[in-house]
């Protein structure tokens, strides 16, 4: 029987699912594992299949921290005099 596991998340989240995936493979079954592509070191290196999965939360998450980075760097150039607060808004 063919099984697919998909676990989206941190690390925290994916990590417990490669040991259920062994269990599931010691008995009998065909599985394959889908995750973020970060964790396919993760997957590998216990002999299961993998297959990336794409706009996992991860990836969104890093976009997000990205732009909150970009902002706070704004906002700390608004309080340094480096841009008018109507340049910065039209900046965003």
């Amino acid at each position: 029987m063919h099984l697919s596991i998909v676990a989206v998340g941190s690390r925290g989240d994916v990590q417990p699912y490669p040991a259920l995936g062994l269990g599931l493979k010691s008995a009998s079954y065909q599985v394959q594992f889908c995750a973020d592509q970060i964790f396919e070191g993760l997957v590998t290196a216990t002999g299961l299949n993998f297959t990336p999965v794409t706009a996992a939360p991860v990836n969104m998450m890093q976009q997000k921290l990205s732009r909150v980075g970009n902002l706070l760097k704004l906002i700390g150039q608004i309080l340094q005099g480096e841009h008018g607060v109507e340049k910065a808004l039209s900046m965003i």
